[in-house]
């Protein structure tokens, strides 16, 4: 989990060229794992798949990863959740490679006891929410490619009135 991964999508490599290669390289020279992708959507959906899941749970649910995807019941919210996302993916024309679902699964279900996603530490403090996004993405995206997203719309629905931070009564 700890790299950077640069890239483009395919239709504009040209911008993944030498000043991209260039950034790379000092990166890798300080030290920090870094590369470039050959398809940077494949890498950004891929990761989106697991995080959309584990931000809008650990939020909505105000509890941590190891006690959430024990319960058997909220595992088959994730894999559902994992499930639209890489719908969309796919349906955007990106190409996930096969098993990055249970992969995603794999690593959620792996997290230690008490991780939280940082969308969690947000709402508890108050501040604004990246479940615009997350959830909020993988929901307007389902929409205008007709793919159905029920359960990160639910979500979603339930996150959003703290999308700016706490909402203040009237």
């Amino acid at each position: 989990m700890s790299r950077i991964v640069f890239g483009a999508p395919p239709q504009d490599e040209e911008l993944a060229g030498a000043k991209v290669a260039e950034f790379v390289e000092r990166c890798r020279h300080a030290g920090i794992v870094a590369e470039i992708a050959e398809d940077v959507r494949v890498v950004l959906w891929t990761k989106l798949l697991g995080l959309a899941a584990n931000a809008a749970l650990t939020a909505a649910a105000r509890l941590p990863a190891g006690l959430l995807y024990q319960d058997p019941d909220v595992l088959a919210v994730a894999t559902a959740l994992v499930a639209e996302t890489a719908a969309v993916a796919r349906a955007a024309g990106v190409p996930l490679p096969d098993g990055v679902e249970a992969q995603n699964l794999a690593l959620l279900k792996s997290f230690p006891a008490g991780m939280y996603a940082s969308m969690y530490h947000d709402l508890t403090r108050g501040g604004p929410l990246e479940v615009e996004g997350f959830s909020g993405h993988v929901v307007r995206e389902g929409r205008r490619l007709g793919v159905p997203t029920p359960h990160h719309a639910a979500l979603y629905a339930v996150l959003k009135p703290h999308r700016g931070g706490t909402p203040m009564l009237p």
